[in-house]
């Protein structure tokens, strides 16, 4: 009962928080254990810059 309620509690929070997951298979496994949504961090844009010398 008691293990019921932590884990449905970690749930929601988890959820519900805007942070980002890091790239520790242990971490995966523990948040995927959990239930809890994985946010994972948006690949950086790269744009095509053209630098002329002056």
């Amino acid at each position: 009962m008691a293990l019921s309620r932590i884990k449905l509690a970690i749930s929601l929070s988890g959820n519900s928080s805007k942070a980002c997951a890091n790239n520790s298979i242990f971490d995966f496994a523990l948040l995927r254990n959990l239930q809890i949504k994985l946010n994972f961090s948006k690949a950086p844009k790269i744009i095509e810059v053209i630098w002329l010398p002056s």
